[in-house]
């Protein structure tokens, strides 16, 4: 009887330990017990209904993937939300995303809301997608908007824009590019005038000896 209630107990314990070993894998794994809740809202804007539903789609696919869970929007907001409408939105998410598109050929023009609630962080980001590389480019921005850190320098990758050190620094480069490339092109002209003038020297003086041979020849026979 003692031996049966010691095997019973070791089994019991084994259990437990896989649990736990269960439990702890599954904490450890992103996206399962450790995903941020997001609510994504509607995205809204003047392409067609179904092109909007498309963009919605695709950026809730991305999410997922991402590691991110998807929650139900606690509320509705206008376009452009203000930051007071995503907090009412948010319910039990981290995150708020909101977006608007506006079409253009091959391409649309992105404008896209991430509330951050912890922080009480809105930011705002307005950016091209050309269709054909239309998931890369939303991936790009929702990982750098859709993080605790915030958007921070990757505002100026996605927008193309650039700080005013950096595009001083590039007006500067250009400025001296085209002075070195007018410099050379002053001097190679300069060179090519130099050479014309000698070769019109060289045939004048030809010229002037033939004909001073003529002359010689004309009077010797005179």
């Amino acid at each position: 009887m003692y031996e049966k209630h010691v095997a019973f107990v070791r089994i019991v314990n084994a259990r437990w330990r896989l649990l736990w070993v269960a439990v702890l894998a599954i904490g450890l794994l992103p996206g399962v017990a450790r995903a941020d809740a997001v609510a994504l809202l509607s995205v809204d804007g003047r392409a067609a209904p179904e092109r909007l539903e498309e963009v919605e789609s695709t950026m809730g696919a991305i999410l997922r993937e991402q590691g991110h869970r998807l929650v139900s929007p606690a509320a509705d907001v206008s376009h452009p939300p203000s930051s007071a409408e995503m907090e009412a939105a948010a319910g039990s998410a981290l995150y708020v995303v909101a977006a608007e598109v506006e079409p253009l050929r091959g391409q649309y023009r992105l404008h896209i809301h991430v509330y951050y609630r912890p922080a009480g962080r809105m930011e705002d980001l307005v950016v091209t997608v050309l269709e054909a590389e239309e998931r890369e480019r939303l991936a790009d921005i929702l990982a750098s908007m859709v993080r605790r850190e915030g958007i921070g320098e990757d505002a100026l990758r996605l927008t193309g824009e650039e700080d005013p050190d950096e595009a001083a620094r590039r007006a500067e480069e250009e400025r001296l590019r085209r002075e070195e490339e007018e410099r050379r092109a002053r001097e190679e002209s300069e060179a090519a005038q130099r050479e014309e003038e000698e070769r019109l020297r060289a045939e004048d003086a030809e010229a002037a000896r033939i004909e001073e041979e003529e002359a010689a020849r004309r009077a010797a026979e005179a």
